[in-house]
């Protein structure tokens, strides 16, 4: 089975890269990477890759002009690239959704018959009254920061052409994603310095908890999909089905509890929908107004009727996140 994977200097694409090599030979796979690595671990990626001899193809989706002439015959499309760094206001966000259509119409025909797997994102959500249970595949979504708008876009543009070019898209939205190799400057870097005293975020009893998924996890239910053809045309809800306090992830000891959480959560709300600028605080307003309720908790009961299986233990899979590398 031949796999065609973008953004596999990532995290998750050069988790499920190395797996699907593992299972299937690298010879099956042909990677498409970013001619500019987004930091030094996707640079050291990039280049292990490079060192493993794997089919590499360089271009940035942001150019439509992909070189389709260099790009093998694929059975499955993983779709990994993306800018996830929601801190940041970049104009390299929109290669989750300007990028998402410059691949699909560039590969065009090549695509007849194939599945395309697209990553969305709880990000794209931004429900902050949840329902009891965490938010399913059909809610609707709102999404305020420009990234969960674009990958929401993304979305939509996977389907858009699936008649036109006649192929299967499947659409998994994630969680939070963590263990070892987790993408600096995010949640778990915070996590990490809460844990250890040096973050004045483990000091408050945050009432909100969160999904989350394990790296592994979330690359044995990717090799499952495309192995087996699974989710054809359909949006999943991809994490650990037992949600987590933000409180116990960060650690702290010394708790100071919040009980007007709620007004706060709306009075951020107000302003964050309002004033979008500067950037870094409208994203910290919208950080909080997550750590104050469940808005980042995803209801997962399609996926576990589909793809049954045991997930990592939270305790277990965050000590090997934060192991020192041996």
């Amino acid at each position: 089975m031949r796999c065609l994977i973008t953004g596999a200097s990532g995290w998750v694409g050069y988790a499920f890269t190395e797996e699907w090599a593992i299972r299937h030979g690298a010879e099956s796979v042909q990677l498409l990477l970013p001619p500019q690595p987004l930091h030094a671990l996707e640079a050291q990626r990039a280049e292990a890759l490079k060192q493993k001899g794997f089919d590499l193809v360089y271009h940035d989706l942001l150019d439509p002009a992909l070189p389709v002439d260099a790009i093998r015959e694929f059975d499955l499309l993983i779709h990994c690239a993306a800018y996830t760094h929601t801190e940041k206001a970049d104009k390299a966000v929109r290669v989750n959704d300007r990028g998402t259509q410059n691949l699909i119409e560039a590969l065009g025909d090549k695509l007849k018959g194939r599945q395309i797997i697209y990553f969305g994102s709880c990000a794209s959500l931004d429900d902050f009254s949840p329902p009891a249970g965490g938010i399913d595949e059909e809610h609707p979504c709102h999404p305020l920061t420009i990234y969960g708008q674009t990958k929401l876009q993304g979305e939509v543009i996977s389907k858009k052409y699936a008649k036109q070019f006649d192929y299967a898209w499947t659409v998994l939205r994630l969680p939070t994603v963590y263990g070892p190799g987790y993408r600096p400057g995010g949640l778990f870097d915070i996590i990490k310095n809460g844990q250890m005293g040096f973050h004045p975020i483990n000091r408050v009893d945050w009432p909100g908890s969160l999904s989350l998924l394990y790296i592994d996890d979330l690359t044995t239910l990717l090799i499952r999909i495309g192995e087996e053809g699974l989710a054809k045309n359909m949006t999943l809800n991809l994490a650990d089905p037992t949600p987590v306090r933000f409180a116990e992830l960060f650690g702290g000891q010394a708790k100071i509890r919040l009980p007007l959480h709620r007004f706060l959560q709306a009075t951020l709300l107000f302003f964050i929908r309002r004033i979008q600028r500067p950037h870094l605080g409208f994203i910290s307003g919208w950080r909080l107004c997550h750590l104050l309720g469940n808005s980042m908790v995803l209801n997962t009961e399609k996926a576990q009727r589909l793809l049954p299986m045991e997930y990592t233990d939270l305790a277990d899979g965050l000590r090997r996140t934060f192991a020192e590398p041996e």
